[in-house]
């Protein structure tokens, strides 16, 4: 069973060249290089954390917006629901003086 895996180790040793392992590595830096680049540099931590910080803004003032017109709304239903109120007390009173 040793001999196996001493055969295989040295199997994986022959595969894979030292040109691939440096290629890989080289691509593995580059891909480093690119996450911790400026803002400017698509995918970097920088450039995500301003995206995030910029729809956070946006989210926040939409919510605001939101706010303020659901104000309106109510203000607006609360007006209408005295209106129908005060109709119908005029009404009662009006059919209250013809009985």
């Amino acid at each position: 069973m040793i001999d196996g895996i001493n055969t295989n180790r040295n199997n994986i040793k022959n595969t894979t060249a030292p040109s691939t392992v440096i290629q890989n590595l080289a691509k593995y830096k580059s891909y480093i290089d690119i996450l911790h680049a400026n803002k400017t540099v698509a995918g970097s931590l920088s450039n995500l954390s301003s995206n995030i910080e910029s729809e956070r803004n946006k989210y926040e003032s939409s919510l605001t917006s939101i706010s303020e017109a659901s104000k309106i709304i109510g203000v607006y239903e609360l007006i209408t629901i005295l209106s129908l109120s005060e109709q119908g007390w005029v009404a009662y009173q009006k059919s209250r003086k013809i009985s």
